[in-house]
Parts: C-alpha cells; structure tokens; sequence
C-alpha cells in the first residue's frame, strides 16, 4: 500500500483538500529531506511521514502556514526523540491527540496517544516529540476559537 495512503487511513475525507494536498506533499518533502537538512545523515535512520486531521472546525480558515510550521517542528523533535524507539521496528504508526491554544502553546489535556504503534516506548516518544516541539506557531489569526483540537499521525520506517 503506498505510504500516502496508510497516512490518511485514520482520517476521513472530509478534510479540506488544501490539508490532503498539505499532507502528501510534506510526507514528499519530509521523508526526503527533513532528517539531511538537519544534518543527519539518512541511512539506518528513520523515515518519518505527519498527517494532520482538524478535529475542531476550522470554519474556512486556511491553515496552511500553521500546519507546514508544525509538521517542520514535529520533524525536528521526532528525528531527535524517535530516532532509537523506531529502529526497533519496521513500519509503525502513532496518533496523537492534542489541542494547541491560539499562542501555540499546548492546552487543556496533554498529549495522549489515540492510536497506538502497539509499543509503549514509541508511544511515549511521539508524545514525548508532540510535547518537546511545543511552543508552536499561533493559530491564524482568523481564526476566532481559544484553541484547536488536532489528531497527528506519526509514521515512519527504518531506511535501508
């Protein structure tokens, strides 16, 4: 099954276009060069792809910027945080439920796992990333909600 396809299976189809678009390019974009730009090289390491699905209603807003700003984020943290936990396995899928305030800082109930990669320790550093890549950007401004409510899918493999 192709990569982009595992990633949205846990979302439905009614999230925007604009984010199903988002998604597939930042799995591209993402699984090519996020661990390289950070100078890390790639082999024996982790591929990681993001998915995001807006639990909250967006009501029109474009989140665009706001979610490349935290898929670029949760890149960063999971490259330092899951690198070990996901070289123990082959393909593994996280989601993580969390609700990121309108100043990007994590609100109300802390990161929990939503779908489990079956492993207490990847979990945990998925959570661990989520937490770790917060502070993020604020929400749009047009958006008039005190927060949004988010479920990331984590993915990665372990390159040849």
């Amino acid at each position: 099954m192709p990569r982009s396809a595992e990633m949205r299976k846990p979302f439905d189809k009614s999230s925007p276009p604009v984010l199903r678009i988002l998604t597939a390019g930042a799995l591209l974009v993402l699984s090519c060069g996020c661990l390289r730009a950070q100078g890390v090289e790639p082999r024996g390491r982790p591929d990681f792809g993001f998915a995001i699905h807006f639990v909250t209603p967006t009501n029109g807003v474009d989140f665009t910027n706001f979610a490349k700003d935290l898929f670029a984020a949760l890149s960063r943290q999971c490259a330092a945080k899951m690198s070990q936990p996901a070289l123990m396995g082959e393909r593994e899928k996280v989601v993580v439920r969390v609700t990121i305030q309108k100043d990007g800082t994590l609100g109300g109930q802390p990161p929990i796992v939503e779908e489990s990669s079956g492993k207490n320790e990847v979990d945990a550093a998925a959570v661990n990333a989520v937490r770790s890549a917060a502070p993020f950007d604020h929400l749009p401004d047009a958006f008039d909600g005190p927060s949004i409510e988010l479920r990331l899918a984590i993915a990665y493999k372990e390159r040849p």
